[in-house]
């Protein structure tokens, strides 16, 4: 897995799975006093309402391809203590939701979600043997369910912080 750090930029991309290290990358390319913001998702936050066993197994599903890629869904809530390993000082370090629950925007998260299925992650979830093809079409139908629901709420759970290289 590959960091990225051109010499003259303060912008560097990092692979899943290496967040120390993409981190520890950043420390030694900033100047002292320099500043690092963070912004990541922690799936073990996330809530969704109404629920059901198709969209339960979609979540499954979503988060065995994120660890199976090389991701932890719960980094977000680990931004802090990485930075700290990484040299950097004290972070300021929040959690946010992001919530999709006005009739408008649950319905687009729906859409997303279920239009996601037909775009590659079904797939994947098939090919990986997490899911059948049945299975698939039952997530699909639960998103439009869940979009037609009154008071339908998916609430996504983001960690935040900005901290600091010594000067």
């Amino acid at each position: 897995m590959a960091v990225s750090t051109p010499s003259l930029s303060p912008q560097f991309s990092v692979i899943w799975g290496e967040p120390l290290r993409g981190l520890r990358e950043a420390h030694r390319v900033l100047k002292p006093g320099g500043v690092i913001g963070i912004k990541e998702f922690d799936h073990g936050g996330d809530f969704i309402y109404p629920t059901e066993p198709a969209l339960e197994k979609y979540a499954e599903c979503y988060l065995r391809m994120r660890r199976d890629n090389g991701h932890d869904p719960e980094t977000g809530r680990k931004i802090g203590a990485l930075l700290l390993a990484a040299g950097f000082g004290q972070p300021n370090f929040t959690a946010v939701y992001e919530s999709f629950a006005d009739p408008k925007a649950a319905g687009a998260f729906a859409y997303v979600s279920a239009g996601l299925l037909t775009e590659g992650w079904g797939e994947t979830f098939t090919n990986r043997g997490w899911a059948t093809a049945a299975e698939i079409d039952e997530m699909r139908a639960a998103w439009q369910r869940f979009a037609a629901s009154p008071g339908a709420i998916f609430a996504a759970a983001w960690c935040e912080a900005v901290a600091w290289k010594a000067e």
